[in-house]
């Protein structure tokens, strides 16, 4: 694994500048700063809408990818910044900066499926419509509104669908297991029980740019209780966002889940449940294992509160793995986490520290999860660095262009 580190996301304060060449610092601040991607706001601009803009290291005058969205400017560091210490950009209107910068992410979408591709190979799959299980497995499992497979740099599966003893899981899914909705039981994981499931719905967002893509997908948590009428309980929108890093497959899904029905759902307290993740079937019988920010593993890691957890193991006898870091933000944050005993799976499930209500009328529900595909084993130091870029962003401050 090269060094990782990620967003910066923050608020800066800013005066509006008489001509449209601006130039802003960004500071390290406790911690090394390498090939982060950092956000800067704005919202006290008023760029010409009919300009293409270029961001350039002030110094060395390299231009670097950036991209605009929503009163943000994203640019990726072009070289390493050391705690304490800070780098000076400039941004300025040019008429050529297309040709200057390379496409390094690219999405592909058709019927089926979308893919997140990076240098021309695959990061990860977000699948549309429904994918049928292995012939022979009951049509309960079918599945849409996941993603996989999520691949490594070097072109390693690290995830699973449909595997043979859980045919339930989904590679990167999400799902609420013990529930009770309108006076009755109701379990949108184990999908045997014929109980409910999760459907993907529509795509409504996809965005290319130089630093990140973006698409946004609803899905919807379905009440199967009653096979002639089933209910629409819980709309969940996955945004999800893959960053031009380079040599990282590193990307990030928002979760968001309102109640769409006329009454609550209760999650009851149980020991699994949330945003999952099921590796490669070759970890299977306890071939792969875990690792968290805290040290732990398989042996002694379930339903502790780590900030992420990484599986790992060997596939194609290469070893590699995924790591999933939950936002210090998020509900119950931060959340437990469920590592099976014998699967290659874990999940983060808000449901462990006990019952909880989604409601009708009520605020979304808003979770966030960062994920990194690497090649190799873990590396504690970089998946921290990664860690605190996510958790502890960078600042930044706007300075008039001398």
């Amino acid at each position: 694994m090269q060094t990782l580190s990620f967003i910066a996301c923050f608020l800066c304060s800013a005066s509006v500048f008489a001509e449209q060449t601006f130039e802003f610092e960004v500071f390290a601040g406790e911690y090394d700063r390498e090939q982060t991607v950092v956000s800067v706001s704005l919202a006290d601009h008023e760029l010409d809408q009919n300009e293409v803009w270029q961001v350039s290291e002030v110094v060395s005058d390299t231009i670097v990818p950036s991209q605009i969205d929503n009163q943000r400017l994203l640019l990726i560091l072009p070289e390493k910044i050391k705690a304490g210490d800070s780098q000076r950009f400039r941004m300025r209107a040019t008429p050529n900066v297309k040709d200057q910068a390379s496409q390094l992410i690219e999405v592909v979408s058709n019927d089926d499926a979308v893919a997140f591709r990076q240098a021309g190979k695959t990061v990860f799959t977000y699948h549309k419509t429904v994918v049928e299980p292995p012939t022979g497995v009951d049509p309960a499992y079918r599945r849409s509104g996941f993603s996989h497979p999520v691949v490594t740099p070097n072109g390693q599966i690290v995830s699973d669908a449909f595997p043979e003893d859980h045919p339930h899981q989904h590679a990167l899914f999400a799902a609420w297991t013990k529930c009770k909705f309108d006076g009755h039981a109701v379990d949108f994981w184990n999908q045997a029980k014929k109980q409910g499931t999760v459907e993907h719905r529509e795509v409504s967002i996809i965005e290319q740019g130089q630093v990140f893509n973006r698409m946004s997908a609803e899905l919807v948590y379905v009440d199967l209780t009653k096979p002639e009428k089933p209910v629409d309980v819980i709309q969940e929108t996955w945004t999800m966002q893959h960053f031009a890093i380079p040599g990282q497959h590193l990307f990030e899904i928002h979760s968001s889940q309102i109640c769409i029905a006329d009454k609550p759902l209760l999650l009851e307290e149980y020991l699994y449940g949330g945003m999952a993740f099921c590796g490669s079937g070759e970890w299977s019988d306890g071939q792969g294992d875990f690792l968290t920010s805290d040290g732990k593993t398989r042996k002694d890691g379930n339903h502790t509160r780590p900030n992420w957890v990484a599986i790992h193991g060997k596939v194609n006898g290469q070893e590699c793995g995924a790591a999933v870091f939950s936002h210090p933000a998020n509900f119950r944050s931060p959340q437990p986490v469920r590592l099976h005993p014998q699967m290659p799976y874990f999940v983060f499930s808000p449901p462990v520290l006990g019952p909880f209500e989604i409601k009708p009328n009520d605020p979304p529900l808003n979770n966030r999860y960062l994920y990194v595909a690497f090649d190799g084993s873990p590396d504690v130091a970089e998946l921290n660095q990664l860690w605190n870029d996510y958790a502890h962003p960078v600042e930044t401050r706007w300075v008039m262009d001398q």
